[in-house]
């Protein structure tokens, strides 16, 4: 649990917070709201089934490289959520704990967090290392899937 002044992004319901699956008491967490955004978009992911999920073809998938201890990422995460629904008919999004899933981010070379990766056809084709805007982050996803618009088709 964490201690202290951070917060990470949360949605609460009946003074129970969900934050990535997870529930505690908002005495930490104080009364957010979930703003309307519906249901998180993102689904975990694991090492067992990452191969088969980003050799996918048609539609390049997203990836987001994460950590509970990681502030930066509980930042990102309705930036995320809302791209991947923004985009949903030209992406699939994920998420993947590096710290649950070591082996995957030490094959792609993950030494800080957040990282984002996008995936055509199995191979890496973008990458993006930290927090960044919400209009940086659209901006990314936009020019990478110009760019590999081709090689997903």
């Amino acid at each position: 649990m964490h201690r202290g002044r951070f917060r990470p992004h949360a949605i609460v319901a009946s003074r129970i917070v969900t934050t990535r699956g997870r529930t505690y008491s908002d005495k930490y967490y104080g009364n957010c709201s979930n703003s309307g955004r519906g249901p998180q978009v993102l689904a975990e992911l694991e090492s067992d089934k990452f191969d088969s999920v980003i050799g996918k073809t048609g539609k390049i998938v997203l990836v987001d490289f994460w950590a509970q201890w990681c502030r930066y990422c509980h930042v990102m995460d309705p930036i995320v959520e809302d791209a991947a629904s923004k985009y949903h008919d030209k992406i699939e999004a994920f998420r993947m704990n590096a710290d649950e899933n070591v082996e995957i981010a030490n094959r792609f070379g993950i030494t800080g967090l957040p990282v984002f990766m996008l995936f055509s056809e199995g191979k890496p084709v973008c990458s993006l290392l930290g927090a960044t805007t919400r209009a940086r982050f659209d901006s990314w996803i936009e020019d990478c899937v110009r760019k590999n618009s081709s090689i997903s088709r």
